[in-house]
């Protein structure tokens, strides 16, 4: 989220009743100075399997949705065994975080769907 970048305080919540080409002149600058450059090491899935490698989560995530985006990645990429390993990670981490029992349901069903 641009907003959670600009660190600004709260995150900032844009008018989209806005005319586009005012809200394109308030919102290019940051795109420009954070939010380009926030997305730039996440090139490709490559990318983001070692940025989860080097830091265990990926930026805006819980650690078990970190977990369900590399699993979907090693599903992509036609990796069905490591991406049964992250499943199973993002499970167990969705488990231990017990708040939203809602995403542990779902991990599985996204599981079933990819292997």
């Amino acid at each position: 989220r641009l907003g959670d970048l600009i660190d600004q305080g709260p995150d900032i919540w844009w008018d989209l009743k806005e005319k586009p080409d005012k809200l394109a002149q308030t919102m290019l600058p940051y795109l420009q100075k954070v939010g380009l450059p926030f997305i730039e090491p996440f090139s490709s899935y490559q990318a983001i399997i070692e940025y989860y490698q080097d830091h265990q989560i990926l930026p805006s995530n819980s650690i078990a949705r970190s977990a369900l985006v590399v699993a979907l990645i090693y599903c992509e990429i036609d990796q069905q065994q490591t991406a049964g390993i992250f499943f199973d990670k993002a499970l167990e981490y969705a488990i231990e975080d017990s708040s939203h029992p809602g995403f542990q349901i779902h991990i599985q069903e996204v599981r079933a769907r990819c292997l």
